[in-house]
């Protein structure tokens, strides 16, 4: 009997500086003949020597750019994974994250409620996205088809803006959280 079973490899939070574990994975995957799919983080976020945080464009990694164009050309996907992958950016994260970011981020969210539901509103997480989107751009020539919010966040107004932004799908549920286990 020649039964195939199916295979899904997807890897979220490649960004600046991770050349080199996404090159492992596109070799493991080339062993077995799989493609994998690649959610890509198009703004780092890096602290200054003075501790403020600075977004950090994918365009200041051609190797990345150049490793990801190539592993597309060979029929892996690749696309906009949040903008700088701060889990609130887009929404209420996923509850089961909370568990592992721990009781410091629990309160955090609770103390910080108010500004978050101002940055979920339609024209401040379409700007924002829309932000993550025009470096997307500029590193691959065109903009990703889908997308896919850091720790499963997700609001309503989140979906709004990634229609208007003119995504053609969005993966915001987190069906197993066995790879952070790992």
């Amino acid at each position: 009997m020649n039964t195939k079973i199916p295979f899904i490899w997807s890897n979220d939070d490649i960004t600046i500086g991770l050349s080199e574990p996404m090159q492992r994975q596109l070799d493991f995957l080339a062993r077995w003949n799989l493609k994998g799919t690649f959610f890509v983080v198009p703004l780092l976020r890096r602290k200054d020597p003075e501790g403020r945080i600075l977004p950090t464009p994918l365009t200041n990694d051609p190797g990345l750019i150049s490793l990801i164009k190539t592993a597309m050309r060979d029929g892996h996907d690749a696309h906009q994974h949040s903008v700088t992958h701060a889990c609130e950016e887009n929404g209420t994260a996923d509850l089961r994250m909370f568990d592992l970011m721990g009781d410091g981020a629990k309160v955090q969210y609770s103390n910080e409620r108010f500004v978050l539901e101002r940055i979920w509103e339609v024209d401040a997480i379409e700007a924002h996205i829309g932000w993550g989107r025009k470096v997307w751009t500029e590193a691959f020539g065109a903009p990703s088809e889908g997308y896919r919010p850091g720790c499963g966040a997700f609001c309503g107004n989140m979906y709004t803006a990634c229609e208007r932004l003119g995504f053609k799908w969005v993966s915001a549920r987190i069906v197993s959280m066995t790879g952070w286990m790992w």
